[in-house]
């Protein structure tokens, strides 16, 4: 079953407020191996590495579902050794520890070596519900 575009449009702004969780925040979690519904993939060990802060825009509709996408550049600070292949991504309530909320797969896998700098530019994260 489906679900309509104007429902989709609804949970997504629940998802840019999480109001019925009480999360103010949500980060963006850079992985190197794929997270399951259960578990976040593996992020970077590298002391530099941290989960940016990410704003969501309002849902638009794209061909057939509506989307939010994040409304400013996410700059992770410079690695100061190497990552690894980031292939995949998650969503948290909290920069640390904190809960788990979505996970997706990067449209183009970066090798981040040491003094990369791994940017995501606005409106390149895009969450659906599908």
């Amino acid at each position: 079953m489906g679900m309509s575009n104007y429902l989709e449009t609804k949970w997504l702004n629940t998802i840019r407020g999480f109001v019925f969780m009480g999360v103010n925040e949500v980060y963006v979690g850079l992985f190197t191996t794929p997270g399951t519904d259960l578990t976040p993939g593996t992020e970077p060990s590298d002391s530099a590495y941290s989960r940016q802060l990410v704003t969501f825009s309002e849902p638009v509709q794209e061909s057939d579902k509506a989307v939010i996408k994040n409304t400013e550049e996410l700059s992770f600070a410079p690695a100061t050794e190497n990552w690894g292949t980031i292939s995949h991504f998650g969503l948290f309530d909290a920069s640390t520890g904190g809960n788990y909320l979505f996970h997706g797969e990067v449209n183009t896998a970066k090798t981040v070596e040491t003094d990369d700098q791994l940017k995501i530019q606005a409106n390149e994260l895009t969450v659906s519900l599908e």
